[in-house]
């Protein structure tokens, strides 16, 4: 490639950007050959600021000159093109006398100057609207400017500028193809002006040398197409993608009756009713692991194996009675409060695996479709109806569940009989009447030990009472038989009798009923218990099934996303050298201002096999579209990308699934190719219409008054018969181009006062860009008859010898 040094004077923001995307967008056979520099500086009004800004331009040029030579490349001439805006002050100020300042310092910049030349070009950009100011300063100071390039052309020729290539906003009115271009459009043709006259080898023939190696300024019209195969293969597989994408997106591509046949497999039909789903909740509770007949600590001291215990009356009946109450009802909040929050944790527990388990399955319904043999359509829109079959099902089985008393808590059998009995009359065995039962018997626990002294005289005064009686009925009153004869039995169960019925029928069936009445509150506990867990679970079903509705409509929302996430834009193109812009477009899908270069694309189309034939992208139906998305799943990277089950974002699927999609159908596409663009458009022959391309190639710019009738030059390999009466250029570092040029030298240079609708004075005010300009295009020529547009000045000698003294050189 031929090294160029950009040293750009423009001022546009807008332009200065785009160009340097433009630049920064080469491929990398270019990129390394253009050094840009862009000048930001105020106008160079006097010495100073002219000898600052060239040391800024010194040592840039001098790194980028040891940068190229340190990269081994071929310079026969140094290349420098200076780029300026007639219109913007810095350019008025400087782009003129610039080239003799730089082949002054150019032994600072090029050590081995003595046997190396340097080529500078200018290009300078004109506003066709430039004469339509109202400031007649600035259109003054603008035809100054002409004029100093004019006079420095016809003074110098190539010993100043080798050549100046002016270019406006419009065409020239015999083409006017393309309408006034706008600062991005500007620079693109910019960009395009430095294609053709520098994307070139260094020994190769270049666009100056079949104009003329004479100097001057000149209008360019300027246009390329580009052709690659890896590019041609990249637009045909986008056509596909484009077919494929839309068919997997489009919401009519669905089998309702597909839905409703597979949900009840997907969703195994008994694992997602409400009795299974209550039985998977409670897992894990039927057992207690919590002894409840331990209600009450035991006694210390016993009232009974304890009688003659010195603090028997003051610990257990005015203490552990009066408080036994209160530590019962403490018990059971304590033992409530254990047994609710393990069975409910319980509950919970089971109800979180079973949500993680129920929503895997509807996870699993995106690769059921995709690979079901019996699905007809592997689409976006199968899945959302497979979903929303789903939905609907787990609605109605959400509307199944009905609020029911489930024995939760495993009841003890010594508690079933009080269970049962609490549960079949709760208004008479609620806590607060058993507790009232419970503090009314313990209030009659008598003393064992005044039981005792009781009974004891009470089987005293039997004996004493029974005894003597038995002796005076009998036998004349009451014939005893023998009984009489073991009056010594009678004696002492007369006496233990009383002491039986009190402690062996009386103590003991107290002792039950305050057990029994304990076993009551238990019970009723259990059943309140019970109670809140049936909720409880109810409530956790209810929730699980609306889990499973969200998931269903997260997944439908994600669908959505996903749907409108895929975009062909999302695919690769493979990049060209010279990027695409409004004057270089490629040959296949390219078109100049809406012409088209191919009317016909499917002369360029590809071929895929579906079935057992090919079939012509343009014949492709939708049922073939369909069968080549299921073929696409059988790839495990395209079934996952596609696969929105797991953690990752739509984009990132997004992003994914195209390129997997790319990957799989890419090598299967059969396209006609060739390897350079002229085989290509010799093989289209008169299918391409490169009309648009001639017309968009126009001369640009009003600059000059007759149509030009020069050949156009065309830089191509191979060239076609398509191009005819041209100049041709043969370059193989650009087989994949074609750049067609049209151009007008301006013999008479640049029109100033009718470009820019101004008289200029016959005695100028000369700015410091004039004096510099005229320093170079007389002065140094051993010549002080200075003239400028016509007009002769006078300038004193000494002030001409202070400033080239200042200036060097």
């Amino acid at each position: 490639m031929l090294p160029i040094w950009i040293i750009d004077l423009g001022g546009s923001a807008e332009s200065k950007e785009r160009l340097q995307t433009l630049l920064a967008s080469t491929g990398m056979s270019l990129k390394p050959f253009w050094r840009y520099y862009h000048v930001d500086k105020e106008p160079i009004d006097d010495v100073a600021s002219c000898m600052a800004m060239m040391d800024e331009l010194i040592a840039e040029g001098r790194d980028c000159y040891n940068s190229f030579n340190k990269s081994g490349y071929n310079i026969s001439n140094f290349q420098i093109v200076i780029i300026g805006a007639a219109n913007e002050e810095l350019t008025q100020s400087i782009f003129a006398p610039l080239p003799g300042l730089l082949r002054d310092n150019l032994p600072k910049i090029i050590p081995d100057h003595a046997n190396l030349g340097v080529e500078i070009t200018g290009i300078l950009y004109i506003p066709s609207t430039i004469n339509q100011l109202d400031d007649e300063d600035a259109r003054t100071r603008a035809a100054m400017l002409l004029e100093d390039v004019n006079m420095l052309n016809e003074r110098l020729g190539s010993r100043h500028f080798n050549r100046v290539v002016a270019y406006q906003d419009i065409q020239y009115k015999g083409v006017r193809f393309y309408s006034s271009l706008n600062s991005r459009q500007q620079a693109e043709l910019l960009f395009q002006i430095l294609a053709h006259l520098f994307f070139v080898s260094t020994d190769c023939e270049r666009l100056f040398d079949k104009i003329g190696i004479e100097s001057g300024t000149f209008s360019l019209g300027a246009a390329s197409i580009f052709y690659d195969s890896d590019q041609h293969h990249s637009y045909v597989l986008k056509q596909l993608l484009d077919k494929l994408l839309a068919a997997f997106k489009d919401t009519e591509n669905t089998d309702p009756e597909y839905a409703e046949k597979i949900l009840p497999e997907v969703l195994e039909e008994d694992a997602i009713n409400p009795e299974t789903i209550t039985r998977r909740l409670l897992e894990g509770c039927d057992s207690l692991d919590v002894n409840l007949k331990k209600m009450d600590e035991e006694p210390v001291p016993h009232p009974v194996w304890n009688l003659f215990c010195a603090n028997l009356f003051p610990k257990y009946y005015f203490k552990f009675l009066k408080y036994m109450p209160a530590r019962i009802i403490k018990y059971m909040q304590t033992i409530s409060y254990i047994l609710l929050t393990r069975f409910s944790g319980i509950i919970r527990q089971n109800k979180e695996t079973a949500a993680v388990n129920l929503k895997e399955m509807l996870s699993s319904i995106y690769k059921k479709v995709y690979l079901d043999p019996a699905a007809k359509f592997s689409t976006i829109a199968q899945i959302e109806s497979v979903f929303n079959t789903a939905k609907e099902y787990l609605l109605n089985k959400q509307t199944e569940v009905n609020y029911a008393l489930l024995e939760i808590v495993p009841i003890p059998k010594y508690l079933r009989h009080d269970y049962d009995a609490c549960l079949n009359d709760e208004d008479d065995n609620n806590p607060s009447k058993i507790i009232e039962k419970l503090k009314k018997n313990l209030k009659k626990e008598p003393v064992v030990l005044s039981l005792l002294i009781r009974c004891f005289l009470l089987g005293i005064l039997l004996v004493f009472t029974v005894i003597p009686v038995l002796r005076v009925v009998s036998p004349t009153v009451i014939n005893l038989g023998e009984t009489a004869t073991i009056e010594w039995l009678w004696i002492p169960i007369l006496f233990l009798l009383p002491l039986i019925i009190e402690f062996l029928i009386k103590l003991r069936r107290h002792f039950k009923r305050i057990r029994r009445l304990k076993y009551r509150l238990l019970a009723t506990t259990l059943l309140s218990l019970n109670k809140r867990l049936s909720k409880l679970l109810m409530d956790e079903l209810i929730a699980l099934y609306e889990s499973l509705i969200h998931e269903c409509d997260l997944h439908l929302e994600l669908l959505k996303k996903f749907r409108h996430s895929l975009s062909v834009e999302n695919t690769e193109s493979v990049r060209s050298i010279i990027p695409e812009t409004m004057f270089n477009q490629p040959l296949i899908g390219g078109s100049f201002c809406g012409e088209k270069l191919l009317e016909d694309e499917s002369v360029t189309e590809g071929e895929i096999r579906v079935k057992d034939e090919n079939v012509h992208l343009s014949r492709l139906e939708n049922e073939d579209l369909v069968y080549l998305l299921k073929t696409s799943f059988r790839k495990t990277e395209t079934l996952e990308a596609a696969d929105l089950s797991d953690k990752q974002s739509v984009k990132d699927h997004a992003s994914a699934f195209i390129p997997m999609l790319k990957a799989f159908f890419g090598p299967r596409l059969q396209i006609n190719t060739a390897d350079e663009i002229g085989l290509m458009l010799t093989l289209l022959d008169g299918k391409v219409n490169i009309a648009p391309l001639l017309k968009m190639a126009g001369v640009n710019g009003m600059l000059f008054s007759v149509t030009a009738k020069n050949k156009p030059i065309l830089k191509i390999t191979n060239a076609p018969r398509l191009f005819e009466d041209v100049k041709l250029i043969s370059d193989k570092a650009t087989a994949d181009y074609a750049f067609y040029t049209n151009w007008q030298k301006l013999t008479y240079g640049i029109q100033s006062q009718h470009v820019c609708n101004c008289q200029l004075d016959h005695l100028p005010e000369l700015t410091f860009s004039d004096k510099l300009s005229l320093l170079y295009g007389f002065y140094r020529q051993k010549d002080l008859a200075y003239t400028l547009a016509g007009v002769p000045i006078r300038i004193p000698k000494t002030d001409m010898d202070q400033l080239s003294k200042e200036i060097g050189g």
